[in-house]
């Protein structure tokens, strides 16, 4: 059985609009092994009252395979990871340059 995603270019452009609100200029697939990762670039306006500057270099958009979507406890701890070494990231960066970058 095959567990890995399968998403058109289209599929991308409506996902990002209607969960980030951000409009797709460019996409690229990235290397992954279950799951589907597209680097996405968006245009510098979006509908998202959160992002209050849309990142130049990108996002990542990252797709889960279904066999791991379904392990939620799985899920929390690698979006708590995430914002951990997010959170690490910005401090640093910050220390280095005395400038705080939007994330």
């Amino acid at each position: 059985m095959e567990s890995r995603p399968v998403l058109t270019c289209d599929d991308v452009v409506g996902v990002v609009a209607s969960v980030y609100g951000l409009r797709v200029t460019k996409q690229t697939a990235l290397n992954s092994y279950d799951d589907v990762n597209i680097r996405v670039l968006a245009e510098e306006q979006c509908d998202n009252k959160f992002i209050k500057e849309v990142a130049t270099d990108g996002y990542v958009l990252k797709i889960l395979n279904s066999a791991d979507s379904k392990k939620t406890a799985f899920i929390g701890m690698c979006v708590c990871v995430r914002v951990y070494v997010c959170v690490r990231v910005c401090v640093f960066y910050y220390l280095l340059s005395k400038k705080w970058y939007t994330i």
